[in-house]
């Protein structure tokens, strides 16, 4: 099955986004700038800062979002406790704090207090829904489905775990009819929550499609293509138990121990994803792919020299994307502080490619302005990227500050300004906006007002820590 090597490196794109930028909320390449004690005094501060007696209900439910996005579970519960004693007969703390548990693979508490949340509220959908999550992942099938038989009138998330509980338990027509329904409840009340559930009962629908081109093929096959269409909807913990037990039952399937892989990356086990690539490799020698995959599990856990090391084996051995080549080697570089190197790979990307995102040339133009000190080779990128972009905050935030750094003051602030407008609870707009005050006007009280906005919205992230850094400097 080596197309479904093709199929994975389309998908590791989204896989990337989730382990450098959304699993924990910090970029590791960022965090290796600064010492880890100074890690460990930015956490400490959001601590101080976060648990504060005197917010709403709906702020601390904010603030407690928020502390989950950057990976801190425990002040995130607390934040929560703090809403549900203002409002006990609400089920959202209990519901929010289940989920929270359940992106960290707590599943005996997520269960735990979905429960407490349906003994509150017998009719939440949300509720049984996350408890059958909780017990999938768990890889207890059976009470997953026992809970989901009670959800009778399911809207598009219900229909979306009763079609995949189905798909799982090798019922086609149930999972079909299910799936189906999540497919027209996205068309025919097209809110955002219903198309993601749309497109996410269309990936199982699409692996059925796809097992279909190769009928010949053994039921297993069907279960690889099932956890890949789990880790593409960001449901990893439910992928993982999927494929756990398909490489326990097949142990030298090859594309298995791949996706296996995967997912681990994703949900941040990287011991457990060198394992299961390692695996892949003794299964055979010859395909870059877990090589190249190898190499993120090991930028994650700051190892940059291992990860050159695979970087350079997976394209001797074929790799064919030169984009992705160079970008993990431009963070290997920056792990190691070598910033020449790092900016030469980026500009080889600048150099063959032009339709960027915004997110993705934030680290080649902190480089051209802090570390190299070459910030006219920022203009062009983000002239581009705002031309492009002219309603994206981060894009038009970009170019403010490459403006800034060649001396346009004023051009500079208006384009932080316009991102501003967009979007006021964009941490690296704000991060800028004080470098503007700092730098074109000498002006240090609006500067820290505006440092102190970036690390309260990048909380324990990059740009938090950067602005952590800077407001410091001020302060000394």
């Amino acid at each position: 099955m080596r197309y479904l090597n093709t199929i994975l490196a389309i998908a590791i794109f989204i896989l990337i986004a989730i382990l450098i930028t959304q699993a924990t909320g910090v970029n590791q390449a960022f965090l290796n700038y600064f010492n880890r004690e100074e890690k460990v005094i930015v956490s400490q501060k959001a601590a101080e800062i976060k648990i504060a007696n005197n917010l709403s209900f709906q702020q601390y439910i904010n603030q407690g979002d928020l502390l989950v996005k950057n990976g801190l579970l425990e002040l995130a519960i607390a934040n929560y406790a703090r809403a549900a004693m203002l409002e006990s007969s609400s089920a959202i703390p209990d519901l929010r704090i289940a989920e929270a548990y359940y992106q960290h693979n707590e599943f005996s508490q997520t269960i735990q207090n979905a429960l407490h949340a349906l003994n509150n509220h017998p009719d939440s959908t949300q509720a049984k829904i996350m408890m059958a999550k909780a017990y999938l992942a768990s890889n207890n099938l059976a009470e997953a489905q026992k809970i989901m038989l009670n959800v009778l009138d399911p809207d598009a998330e219900g229909s979306y775990y009763k079609g995949l509980l189905a798909a799982i338990g090798n019922d086609r027509e149930t999972a079909g009819k299910f799936l189906h329904r999540t497919v027209q409840i996205g068309e025919a009340d097209a809110t955002e929550q219903n198309k993601d559930w749309q497109t996410k009962a269309n990936r199982l629908i699409n692996a059925y499609r796809e097992y279909d081109k190769y009928r010949d093929s053994p039921n297993p096959h069907f279960r690889a293509l099932l956890a890949q269409a789990l880790s593409e909807n960001n449901q990893h913990q439910l992928a993982l138990a999927e494929i756990k037990k398909l490489v326990a039952d097949y142990p030298e399937y090859r594309d298995a121990w791949i996706i296996r892989g995967l997912a681990e990356i994703a949900l941040r086990d990287f011991a457990s994803a060198i394992q299961s690539l390692n695996t892949v490799i003794g299964l055979d020698q010859t395909l870059p792919e877990p090589y190249y995959y190898l190499s993120l599990a090991y930028l994650a856990m700051n190892d940059a020299d291992t990860a050159l090391q695979k970087l350079d084996t997976a394209e001797s051995l074929g790799w064919q994307d030169e984009m992705t080549l160079s970008e993990k080697r431009a963070q290997a570089y920056m792990l190691k502080q070598d910033w020449r190197k790092a900016s030469a790979e980026y500009e080889k990307i600048l150099a063959k490619q032009t339709n960027f995102s915004p997110a993705f040339l934030v680290k080649p133009l902190w480089l051209f302005w802090e570390k190299l000190k070459e910030p006219e080779k920022a203009l062009e990128p983000t002239k581009e990227l705002a031309e492009k972009n002219p309603d994206n905050p981060l894009a038009l935030a970009l170019r403010g500050r490459a403006m800034l750094e060649n001396g346009h003051e004023a051009e500079a602030k208006t384009y932080l300004l316009r991102a501003l407008e967009l979007d006021e609870k964009l941490p690296e707009t704000n991060l800028y906006l004080g470098d503007w005050y700092a730098q074109a006007k000498h002006d240090a009280e609006n500067a820290k007002k505006y440092y102190e906005l970036a690390y309260k919205l990048g909380m324990n992230g990059d740009i938090g820590i950067i602005a952590a850094e800077k407001l410091k400097a001020i302060i000394k």
